[in-house]
């Protein structure tokens, strides 16, 4: 081996490189292309691709724009804010817009520990979880709720209860999430 093909001190030979396109598995983590994903989320594949264009999905790095040929690809995060979108969509017909507010609410929400809590229940099938967004500004303010009843003095977020939001956005959690786990 010549020393330019070391890559370390130790005189270890560099990894072998992998290419990514059009694999359907990369890691650990089963991968969905989009055509899948619209399929498990029932959802068509147009509506997927301009959310993604649009921010609200975000594929894999290094799947995105490749051009013919090449799979965008999705891994258990973005599946499930897809699920999360689609009955959204489905629920109230939100233009592309307020859904990328929403995914964006939603991956801000899950630094949170009660929400790791809420898809966790939701990923079970135990419990009826709900997602309830109430506008904020420019921007939703996203809580989870637990059991058949929602209380209107819930608070969703934004300091407020739930009758003094001018609307309010419910998504059944389980539902969405048992669309993923139904396969």
């Amino acid at each position: 081996m010549t020393p330019s093909q070391l890559n370390s001190l130790f005189d270890v030979p560099p990894a072998p490189t992998k290419r990514a396109k059009n694999v359907k598995r990369i890691s650990d983590d089963a991968l969905l292309s989009l055509t899948a994903l619209a399929q498990l989320v029932k959802a068509k594949p147009r509506a997927l691709q301009l959310w993604t264009d649009a921010g609200a999905l975000k594929p894999l790095d290094g799947t995105d724009r490749k051009g013919s040929g090449a799979w965008r690809l999705y891994g258990r995060g973005e599946s499930e804010l897809a699920a999360i979108l689609a009955e959204a969509h489905q629920g109230f017909r939100l233009p592309v817009g307020m859904l990328a507010l929403l995914a964006g609410a939603v991956r801000q929400s899950q630094e949170q520990p009660a929400t790791t809590e809420a898809f966790e229940r939701a990923r079970r099938g135990t419990h009826a979880v709900w997602l309830i967004g109430a506008p904020k500004g420019e921007d939703y303010a996203i809580s989870y709720a637990t059991g058949a009843v929602l209380s209107l003095a819930g608070n969703p977020g934004n300091g407020s209860a739930l009758r003094d939001c001018g609307a309010i956005l419910v998504v059944n959690l389980t539902a969405a999430l048992g669309r993923l786990n139904a396969s």
